[in-house]
């Protein structure tokens, strides 16, 4: 990237040929690289991103720099490029699925004989291959405090919670990762693909039990998480329901007291399980009835609403935490 960002520069110094010709020059030559630049946009977007992936684009478009630095490099410049750019192509691990989706990077690999569904890095679902069994502890705790009714869960990742919970609606945005759920976790269901709120919008079901467990990598997806969203969650809950809502975090993080602040300006009783010791999942429950158990204080923090949504900038330290930790222990599969 430094040497492509020399390219303009050393443009404008090779179609100058006196100094008074230097500011038309770059006028011209930043005028064709903003024009490039806006097909380039268009280009990526719509077109390579989709149907290509971002790991493809980055080795075609590496070697055609080659290719084009033949016509003005001697071999030695070359031999340079080929030894900065192959060692990443045959770097890449021995993956079981790796798909650029329509919203991340989905991964599936297999390490320390687990095997783990990756989104942009983030690990979405762990099981064991020989039974299939989750190996988080949090969708126990979702499964097991599931009140008699219908259930609907926001977020598929590799469907062990859905098959835990075999009779539950399932809304999934992302294609991709029903194929990897179906190809490698053996989910067999059907689930809606859809945005979770615009399903909840326009659905006509109630239920007894909304789970959501969604994320887009590291972070919540933010109007899935604000206080117009679950007032939305709870017109579709049969009375006496409940909302379940999986974040990882700790207690005391900001955005766990987010969460916490923005369920209380919906729900007259909300409760939370923590999964530790360290980074990990804390599991809210919210309904209009009192609930009963033993659960973890949780800290409060600023009230999220669709106008107002920090949620990504509240994320920071955890998604810096996880990512290491990730980074760590899985980093063959997450990057």
């Amino acid at each position: 990237m430094t040497l492509l960002g020399a390219v303009v520069p050393q443009a404008v110094a090779l179609s100058t040929k006196k100094l008074s010709d230097v500011g038309p020059k770059a006028g011209d030559v930043y005028a064709v690289s903003s024009v490039g630049s806006l097909f380039g946009a268009f280009l990526s977007g719509f077109v390579l991103i989709p149907f290509m992936g971002v790991s493809a684009i980055l080795y075609m478009f590496s070697l055609i720099l080659i290719l084009l630095s033949i016509v003005r490099l001697d071999a030695k410049y070359l031999v340079v490029s080929a030894i900065l750019i192959f060692p990443s192509i045959s770097a890449t691990p021995d993956l079981l699925y790796d798909v650029e989706g329509h919203y991340g990077r989905v991964r599936v690999g297999e390490q320390n004989g687990l095997r783990i569904l990756v989104v942009d890095g983030s690990s979405q679902s762990c099981v064991r291959p020989s039974d299939m069994a989750t190996c988080f502890v949090y969708q126990h705790i979702i499964k097991n405090a599931r009140p008699q009714g219908d259930a609907l869960i926001i977020g598929l990742g590799g469907g062990q919670l859905p098959k835990m919970m075999a009779d539950a609606d399932v809304v999934e945005l992302d294609p991709v990762i029903v194929e990897a759920a179906r190809l490698h976790f053996n989910y067999t269901g059907t689930p809606v693909i859809a945005d979770g709120r615009s399903y909840i919008r326009n659905t006509d079901k109630t239920y007894s039990y909304i789970v959501l467990d969604a994320f887009k990598g590291y972070s919540l997806p933010g109007h899935l998480v604000t206080k117009e969203a679950f007032e939305e969650y709870r017109s579709k809950l049969t009375p006496g329901g409940g909302l379940a809502v999986n974040i990882v975090a700790r207690p005391t993080d900001e955005v766990a007291g987010a969460i916490h602040s923005t369920l209380l300006s919906v729900f007259p009783h909300v409760k939370a399980k923590y999964v530790g010791p360290n980074l990990g999942n804390v599991i809210f429950f919210a309904s209009d009835e009192p609930i009963n158990g033993n659960f973890t204080e949780v800290a409060s923090g600023v009230i999220l609403t669709d106008d107002y949504n920090p949620i990504d900038y509240l994320s920071i330290p955890t998604n810096i935490e996880e990512r290491s930790l990730y980074k760590k222990h899985i980093g063959d599969i997450a990057y």
